[in-house]
């Protein structure tokens, strides 16, 4: 049995570790850690922006009729969206004529893809967009127009497909000799079997950065293994009215 002196040593240091145990504890618990909760992202600054304000019906205040002040204002954005809309360009050309010379004098016709057609530039755009890279077939073009209440044939459509390749031939032949001059610049352990043939070896121009592969006698070039492994040139674009869909 403990007397009463010897209790009181064992009950001065009691507090004491309790508190140890209770920190002991508290580092060897798992810390939870805050679970971030997903913000909304921002509409994106570059978007056009329409200003409805919402102001109240009187500058008084209903109760006493005194006048308001303002102290703030409260923003919320929402976003929208506007369906294709179609519009019509009307080209009004006034014709002049001089009287001492008898001649007619007019602004020349503004050039267009397609001569002598009815689709604008826009127009064009949005249906090769639409096609390539939105995936949608032509009849679900022509239902999209149709809604709106404009008449555009599937036929008409691809015909205008083919016309924009026919365009766009030159952009598409100077990219792949572009493509082709940058294969040729590369060094040798840099080159993948590409389908894309380089630029002729005599004549061919260089990049001035690297220069000019030289290839040993008993190893094929990269040109002449494509031919031989049955392979073609990158396919430009078609220039035919058979467009599928």
């Amino acid at each position: 049995m403990l007397n009463g002196e010897q209790r009181l040593l064992f009950d001065e240091t009691v507090e004491t570790d309790l508190a140890e145990i209770k920190s002991q504890i508290e580092v060897q618990a798992p810390t939870k850690l805050a679970r971030k909760r997903p913000g909304r992202k921002p509409l994106p600054p570059e978007l056009a922006r329409i200003e409805r304000r919402h102001d109240p019906e009187s500058c008084q205040y209903g109760q006493c009729g005194a006048g308001l002040v303002k102290i703030g204002e409260d923003v919320s954005e929402q976003l929208d969206a506007e369906p294709a809309r179609f519009f019509v360009h009307r080209h009004i050309r006034p014709q002049y004529a001089c009287r001492a010379c008898e001649t007619v004098t007019a602004a020349p016709i503004p050039s267009a893809v397609i001569d002598g057609g009815m689709a604008a530039v826009g127009l064009l755009a949005w249906v090769a967009t639409s096609k390539y890279l939105d995936h949608l077939p032509l009849y679900r073009i022509e239902q999209i127009a149709a809604r709106q209440g404009v008449p555009l044939a599937r036929s008409t459509l691809a015909e205008r497909i083919g016309r924009i390749g026919v365009a766009l031939q030159p952009l598409a032949d100077r990219l792949a000799n572009c493509c082709a001059n940058a294969i040729a610049c590369m060094p040798m352990k840099h080159r993948s079997a590409s389908s894309i043939p380089a630029p002729a070896r005599r004549g061919s121009p260089t990049c001035g950065l690297t220069d000019p592969v030289r290839e040993s006698p008993g190893r094929r070039s990269s040109s002449s293994t494509t031919r031989k492994a049955g392979l073609t040139p990158m396919p430009a674009l078609s220039c035919g009215t058979g467009v599928a869909n």
